[in-house]
């Protein structure tokens, strides 16, 4: 019994931990934003001490419950070691160098190991349901005060938030999901208000996430039909099937109606309005000067790459920008970037294996719930990488590494003990 209770704890610690990456920055940043509105300057202390108890909090239940493994070992050396390298050769900016690793060390390590640890993925995935629904609530009450009180959205001249988009895309990913997974259609009005803020906010890559989503729902429909031969209807199943609908005939209204008129000017809020109505959406003119410098990178340095942090000062270099400023000058693609940190051969085989871990964490994993949270994690730790962002400052691809790392080991480890065996038999 004693153990037993124990396991309900530590999987609701795990749980609990998990979801963090969907709710905790949108508490701090409604803490920090509604503070500041009662009384300015008091928003960044009460953060502090939300990080601080969280830490008070963890830290005991981590140590008694997290293993690490060998396998863990090795790839947080071979990371080290690609920092390390790369440090060598730009010594004049350790402390961005160290500032970096510390932010990568405290914020997406230890979601790594608790993903590996982790067993109990239905009450992971209740959690995060629970926390996509607490991050909308959240993020309305934060837009709402700033715009009662606050004196606006967007703070001075800003016309969009990235930062925000990115918050609430989280969200509308879960809550996708969820009404996918329960069919309850009071999920629909939390996703009509995450996709209205997300539209607000004017942040193109977390609507591009939640259409990869929606590709990975097909495909996964597609699949069971080529396995099966048929589709299998299930009990309430025309709800999605009449949500999806709806959701293609409002959004192909919506940008052909926008599409009819070109916008001259953008006002606060109208970023992702202007794109679509100006043919934009789809254009990044700072995206593409950084990739055709990341190829140029590449070819000067194809086998070996430039080290974990080392392309960020090479792109500026090619930008003709002072190295001064790298720090945001990521590759803006998450194969680029693995292609830039560790060359053509190496970072190929991070491709394969994330592409690998991708189609085993979709298509043979038998455990339902633990397949949907693989799909939170594909949506947003892969797609939103593939557009923007830098992969050791996302905690979502770590656990969706850790987990994929752990079941591909899991699966063909098995069988390459077995072939072992029979090797063994006859020699």
């Amino acid at each position: 019994m004693t153990i037993k209770i124990r396991k309900i704890e530590r999987d609701s610690y795990f749980a609990f931990f998990l979801s963090t990456t969907i709710w905790f920055t949108p508490f701090r940043t409604f803490a920090i934003e509604v503070g500041d509105i009662w009384y300015s300057g008091i928003g960044r202390p009460i953060s502090k001490i939300m990080i601080l108890c969280f830490l008070i909090y963890a830290f005991i239940p981590f140590c008694n419950y997290v293993r690490v493994k060998r396998w863990d070992v090795i790839i947080f050396l071979f990371i080290l070691f690609q920092w390390l390298r790369s440090l060598v050769f730009h010594a004049d900016y350790t402390v961005s160098y160290v500032s970096i690793l510390l932010d990568f060390l405290v914020k997406c390590v230890p979601f790594y190991f608790i993903a590996q640890n982790t067993t109990n993925w239905k009450m992971v995935k209740e959690y995060f349901y629970k926390a996509g629904t607490l991050s909308i609530l959240l993020m309305c009450g934060l837009t709402l005060m700033k715009e009662r009180f606050g004196g606006g959205i967007f703070n001075d001249t800003d016309k969009y938030s990235m930062f925000y988009g990115l918050l609430i895309g989280r969200s509308v990913i879960v809550k996708c999901i969820e009404f996918f997974d329960t069919k309850k259609f009071r999920v629909l009005l939390f996703i009509v208000l995450s996709i209205g803020l997300m539209i607000l906010y004017g942040t193109r890559t977390p609507i591009v996430c939640v259409a990869f989503l929606f590709f990975m729902f097909f495909m996964k429909i597609v699949a069971e039909y080529i396995k099966s031969g048929r589709i299998i209807i299930k009990h309430d199943s025309w709800k999605l099937v009449f949500a999806f609908m709806m959701i293609l005939l409002i959004g192909s209204a919506f940008i052909i109606m926008m599409r009819a008129k070109t916008m001259d000017t953008m006002a606060p809020g109208e970023r992702i309005l202007y794109t679509i109505s100006n043919g934009k959406f789809f254009k990044s003119e700072g995206r593409t000067n950084i990739y055709n410098a990341a190829k140029q990178v590449i070819l000067e340095h194809p086998l070996f790459g430039t080290g974990l942090i080392g392309e960020r000062i090479e792109i500026v270099k090619v930008l003709g920008i002072s190295a001064d400023e790298f720090t945001g000058y990521y590759a803006h693609n998450l194969f680029i970037e693995f292609v830039l940190q560790t060359g053509i051969l190496l970072g190929g085989g991070l491709i394969i294996l994330t592409l690998l871990i991708c189609f085993n964490g979709l298509f043979r994993t038998f455990n339902g719930d633990k397949c949907l949270v693989y799909m939170y994690l594909i949506s947003f730790g892969v797609g939103s990488l593939m557009l923007s962002g830098t992969a050791i400052r996302v905690a979502e691809f770590w656990i969706f590494f850790s987990i994929g790392i752990r079941d591909l080991i899991e699966r063909y480890g098995k069988n390459m003990k077995k072939v072992y065996l029979r090797i063994d038999k006859y020699v």
